[in-house]
């Protein structure tokens, strides 16, 4: 059948744990929870509709989702390159979405140069 782009949600709670009294988690995303109920959980917050296009792609070599022709392109595997970021950023998107985990402290330092 072919795609006609129809798709079915349901409500459910936040994919993101809560931290309590400061502790210390490195990660915060609840067992079970798949991409893309994150990706919509950040639409929401984000005001982006959820009917917007969402196409799964590559950037250098890297998977990525992006969503309403990048308007907003979240990276959410490992492997993540200074080579990518670059990429993306010559995209222009107005908005990027990273899980923390793929971020490793070299790249945090390349990419505020």
């Amino acid at each position: 059948m072919p795609d006609i782009g129809f798709r079915i949600l349901k409500l459910d709670s936040s994919n993101f744990d809560q931290v309590e009294g400061g502790a210390l988690v490195d990660n915060l995303i609840k067992p079970g929870r798949t991409y893309d109920d994150i990706i919509f959980e950040m639409m929401l917050k984000w005001g982006l509709e959820l009917s917007l296009p969402m196409e799964k792609t590559e950037v250098a070599g890297y998977p990525i989702t992006s969503i309403a022709a990048d308007e907003l392109i979240c990276c959410m595997d490992e492997g993540l390159t200074v080579e990518v970021l670059e990429a993306i950023a010559a995209l222009e998107p107005k908005r990027v979405f990273f899980l923390d985990s793929v971020l490793s402290d070299t790249i945090k330092l390349n990419a505020a140069r």
